[in-house]
């Protein structure tokens, strides 16, 4: 979808280490976020482009971005309702 390589991280709890990162780094224990990143993740499972996938993805995203637009105007109103004295 992107056409670029994509890796994950080897943990499950992302929130936790992200959590733990910036505890790490606000006490002093790592300088910055990136020493906090170098030492306390390691890479997961690596995704490569699927080039021949690209036309399908493009399809996708554009019927993506289309219910968007709908759904965007059906929130807009309720939005519009529920700032309303009446609602």
């Amino acid at each position: 979808m992107l056409g670029i390589p994509v890796e994950n991280v080897a943990v499950n709890e992302l929130g936790g280490l992200g959590d733990a990162m910036c505890s790490a780094v606000g006490t002093g224990l790592y300088k910055d976020f990136q020493e906090a990143l170098d030492h306390m993740s390691k890479p997961g499972k690596r995704f490569e482009p699927r080039i021949d996938q690209t036309a399908i993805y493009d399809r996708k995203y554009k019927a993506y971005e289309s219910v968007l637009r709908v759904t965007d105007a059906g929130w807009n109103t309720l939005r519009v309702m529920q700032n309303s004295p009446t609602h």
